[in-house]
């Protein structure tokens, strides 16, 4: 139950790093320049075209793995409906499919952090990653539980269907996150582009 409270503090750092994000990117071209030694990349590589460029490149690899997260995400509700109130097959029914999910949040997780993401989505990525995976954890626990099948009042059916409305709720609000900080920082980089 701690990463109840740890998800939503992620929710709000995602928040700070998508408002930096979507008013950063005068600083990015200075942090690159003094790091090379070598002959100078082609401007179309380091000005607003090569940024957009970039920016749209992980917006392809990013939005299959967004689009895995909502099928997932969309998946929870389903994967309890029908917990009966007392520890029965519908528990452990539950906690194979809670499991399954899991494993998909973890694979999503992992697929998410192999991407490099362009400056300014660093910090946003980085935090929809450890928001995922802490989710991911929480709903392995959730699984765990209900497949030990003890009435405990941790595990009442109630109490196991909100916890998964909320888990819901933050995944989806990772993901349509990370999408916004993506689409913000396509849509400056497309205004830069104009003299």
């Amino acid at each position: 139950m701690r990463m109840k409270t740890a998800v939503p503090g992620m929710l709000a750092a995602l928040v700070i790093a998508l408002a930096v994000a979507g008013c950063g990117g005068a600083s990015s071209p200075a942090a690159t320049a003094p790091s090379s030694t070598g002959p100078a990349p082609s401007t179309a590589q380091t000005g607003p075209l090569g940024r957009l460029s970039d920016l749209k490149s992980y917006l392809e690899q990013a939005k299959p793995i967004t689009s895995e997260l909502a099928t997932t995400v969309s998946a929870l509700p389903d994967a309890v409906k029908g917990l009966s109130t007392k520890p029965d097959e519908t528990w452990t029914t539950s906690a194979t499919k809670l499991s399954d999910i899991a494993a998909r949040l973890d694979d999503e997780a992992s697929s998410l952090a192999a991407l490099t993401p362009p400056d300014g989505l660093q910090s946003l990525q980085a935090a929809a990653v450890q928001g995922i995976r802490g989710a991911q954890s929480a709903v392995t626990k959730i699984a765990e539980t209900l497949d030990k099948g003890s009435a405990a009042s941790a595990t009442r059916q109630s109490r196991v269907q909100s916890e998964i409305d909320k888990l819901q709720a933050q995944l989806s609000a990772l993901s349509g996150m990370l999408s916004a900080g993506i689409e913000g920082l396509l849509g400056s980089s497309g205004s830069t582009q104009s003299p």
